[in-house]
């Protein structure tokens, strides 16, 4: 059942002289009590000004991380639907980077075309000039309006030469991303998927998450393979050392390993899935060619 703010007495509380942290907890707490509620199983993550007033108000509460996120696993006809317009979304914004990285030319170690940033790792926005001749990793996460639900990709360009060492790392992670892909389906976990991936980068002397970093922190993969998306960029399943849950059919996934070198940078594929019955189905239809 709906509650209008207004039978709740919003426009009153709003001539009270209250202020608008106050007001929030006032109409929370009077929605409680119109839908009844008397005990709940909350989010974890629930504010603690929200919970101190509802359990005040005699409102039993049960953080439970699992049973919260259990109900956004299993995505709906409409969130599906968002997410794969997220996801065209973010093809399309990739295609706008790479036509620019193909106008661009290297000019000693850097990349002329107008104002450019240099490129951090991970969400670290960077800044300065693009390099030339080495990896630039893009990372896009577009939400659709319509449903709330987002998507997420990554791809590697490089403007100039490619050398032995970036192309090791290519292969080395299209296959990484390859295998974690014909694991993917439900029943498995992701430590079990980061495991495999770990696996690959491992048996060619790269340090891992699993192995502890080496003199750099960064050296190596030493992340998680991925997250969960839907209505946030990152939530469960977790697809890392810590992925214990496994998945199931509906889940909406993104892998994303990556191999960090101290003179090179990082070669890093991202794509999205779908958990399938029988598998999965890939909703990131982009090329993962060096080369914008």
């Amino acid at each position: 059942m709906l509650h209008d703010v207004a039978e709740l007495g919003f426009y009153a509380l709003l001539e009270s002289g209250i202020s608008h942290d106050e007001l929030d907890l006032e109409l929370t707490s009077r929605a409680a009590a119109a839908m009844g509620v008397g005990e709940a199983v909350v989010d974890p993550e629930m504010p603690v000004a929200v919970a101190d007033r509802l359990r005040a108000d005699g409102i039993v509460m049960h953080p439970d991380h699992e049973a919260i996120a259990a109900r956004r696993r299993l995505k709906s006809a409409a969130e599906l639907a968002g997410i794969r317009r997220a996801q065209a979304a973010a093809e399309a914004g990739m295609s706008a980077a790479a036509a620019v990285l193909r106008q661009a030319a290297p000019d000693d170690e850097r990349l002329m075309l107008g104002a450019s940033v240099w490129q951090g790792f991970g969400h670290e926005a960077g800044s300065g000039p693009l390099p030339a001749n080495l990896p630039i990793q893009i990372d896009l996460w577009p939400r659709d309006e319509r449903s709330g639900c987002w998507a997420d990709m990554t791809r590697t360009f490089v403007v100039g030469e490619i050398g032995d060492a970036v192309r090791a790392q290519e292969v080395l992670v299209r296959e990484a991303i390859e295998r974690a892909r014909e694991a993917v389906r439900p029943g498995v976990t992701g430590r079990e998927l980061h495991a495999m991936v770990c696996d690959v980068f491992e048996s060619a002397g790269h340090r891992t998450q699993r192995t502890g970093p080496g003199e750099d922190p960064n050296e190596g993969f030493q992340f998680s393979l991925g997250h969960g998306v839907g209505l946030q960029v990152h939530e469960d399943p977790g697809l890392g050392q810590t992925g214990h849950s496994e998945l199931v059919a509906g889940d909406v996934i993104a892998i994303e390993p990556g191999l960090w070198q101290r003179d090179i940078g990082e070669v890093r594929f991202e794509d999205l899935l779908l958990v399938t019955e029988e598998g999965s189905e890939t909703l990131t239809h982009y090329p993962y060619e060096l080369t914008p």
